[in-house]
C-alpha cells in the first residue's frame, strides 16, 4: 500500500483569502473581483465561493463541443440549484476562493482523488456555507479525446465516493438545507448502474420490436429535455449577457450532449464508483427520512433510467435554478449590495507587486 501525502495546507498564506485557478484555465478580468465581491457580500460564515467554469476549447472536436453543453447547461444549473441553499457542493480547485482560516481549520486540501470535493464537503461538515457566483466567469480547458475524458469523470466519480464516505453521514446529521443535495449524491451510484445496465439493454431489445424497457413513449422525453435546456439555456446566457460575452453555436454538440451524453457518462462513473469499492468495504449509509438501511447491492426500479435520459437536467435543478434569479426567493443583491460591489477598487495588478521576502 502506497504511502499518504501529507495534505496540503496554505499555513504560509498571510492573506485573508486564498484562489485557486488551474494551469489550463482562463478568467475574465473582472472574474477575480466578482468572485471575492460575493464572499464578502455572503453571511459571515460563508466560508468558499466557487466560480462559474465553462469550456474553452469547445471548437477542437466532438467531445469537446459535447462537454460544452454539460459546462453551460448542466453543471451550471446544478450549482445554481445549489447555490440557491449557500451548499454549493464543489467548490472546484479550476477556480475558487476560500478564507484562509477555514481552509486551516480542516487541514488544508487532503491527498485524494476529489481534493476538492472533499475540501468543500469538510468546510461545510463544520458548518461554513458554500456560495457560487455565475457572473465569475472563467473558460478551462477540457479533455480531447475518449480516453482521458473517461479518466477525467472516473476521478470525479472516485472523488464523490470519498467525500460521501469522509462527510456524507455527517452532512446529512446537521439537518442543513443543502442535506438534499448530499441525498442526491448517494443516489447518484444506484441511477447510474441501473442506467448503464437497462438502457442500452432496452434499446437493443427496441431494435427487435420488444418495447419492455425502450420504446416510442421514451421520444416523449425529448421535447421535455428541450424544453428544460432552453430554460437554463436562457438562465446561463444571462450570465454571459451580464459580463459582455456571446453563446457561439453549437448545433452539433448539443444533439450529442442531449443523444449521447450519458451513454458514455454513466459507464465511465460505474467504472469510477469500482474503483473505490475494490479497496473499501461497500458504503452503507442510512436514509434520513426513513429507518430503511441501503448499500451498493440495493436494488432500484428500471424506472430510475427515465430521470437519467435527461443529461444533467431535473425539475429540481431547474426550478430553483429560475428561483434563485427571482427577486421572490430573496437572494438577489440589494441595490446597496450592487453598489458595494459596483465600487471596489478595481484588480491588483500581480506582476506589478514586489517579491515575497
Amino acid at each position: 500500500m502506497t504511502p499518504r501525502l501529507p495534505a496540503v495546507t496554505p499555513r504560509q498564506v498571510e492573506t485573508a483569502l486564498v484562489a485557486t485557478v488551474d494551469a489550463d484555465t482562463l478568467l475574465m478580468s473582472t472574474s477575480l473581483q466578482r468572485l471575492v465581491a460575493r464572499l464578502l457580500l455572503s453571511p459571515a460564515d460563508t466560508v468558499a465561493v466557487a466560480g462559474a467554469v465553462f469550456v474553452r476549447n469547445s471548437r477542437r472536436n466532438f467531445i469537446t463541443c459535447a462537454q460544452e453543453w454539460d459546462y453551460f447547461l448542466g453543471i451550471a444549473s446544478v450549482k445554481r440549484q445549489q447555490g440557491l441553499f449557500q451548499g454549493t457542493m464543489v467548490a472546484q480547485g479550476a477556480f475558487s476562493v476560500y478564507r484562509t482560516a477555514a481552509l486551516n481549520e480542516v487541514g488544508g486540501w487532503p491527498d485524494r482523488i476529489g481534493e476538492d470535493i472533499v475540501l468543500t464537503w469538510a468546510m461545510m461538515r463544520d458548518g461554513g456555507r458554500v456560495g457560487y457566483e455565475r457572473t465569475a466567469i472563467a473558460f478551462t480547458g477540457a479533455p480531447e479525446n475518449a480516453k482521458a475524458f473517461a479518466r477525467q469523470r472516473r476521478r470525479w466519480a472516485r472523488g464523490m465516493i470519498e467525500g460521501l464516505r469522509e462527510h456524507g453521514g455527517a452532512l446529512l446529521k446537521g439537518g442543513r438545507t443543502n442535506a438534499h443535495a448530499v441525498v442526491v449524491n448517494f443516489v447518484f451510484p444506484f441511477i447510474d448502474i441501473v442506467y448503464s445496465i437497462a438502457f442500452p439493454i432496452g434499446i437493443m431489445l427496441a431494435l427487435t420490436g420488444n418495447f419492455a424497457i425502450v420504446g416510442p413513449m421514451t421520444l416523449a422525453v425529448l421535447p421535455l429535455n428541450l424544453l428544460l435546456s432552453g430554460i437554463v439555456f436562457h438562465l446561463s446566457k444571462q450570465s454571459f449577457d451580464e459580463v459582455d460575452l456571446k453563446v457561439r453555436q453549437n448545433r452539433l454538440g448539443f444533439l450529442g450532449y442531449l443523444l449521447t451524453y450519458q451513454l458514455f457518462m454513466s459507464p465511465v462513473s460505474v467504472a469510477g464508483y469500482a474503483g473505490v469499492v475494490r479497496h473499501h468495504p461497500p458504503l452503507v449509509v442510512r436514509c434520513p427520512f426513513t429507518s430503511e438501511r441501503y448499500n451498493r447491492r440495493h436494488r432500484l426500479q428500471p424506472l430510475t433510467a427515465f430521470f437519467n435520459s435527461a443529461p444533467g437536467l431535473n425539475f429540481a435543478a431547474v426550478f430553483a435554478a429560475i428561483w434563485i434569479d427571482s427577486p421572490v426567493c430573496g437572494l438577489r443583491p440589494s441595490r446597496a449590495g450592487r453598489a458595494a460591489v459596483e465600487n471596489l477598487p478595481k484588480p491588483v495588478n500581480l506582476t506589478s507587486l514586489p517579491a515575497a521576502s
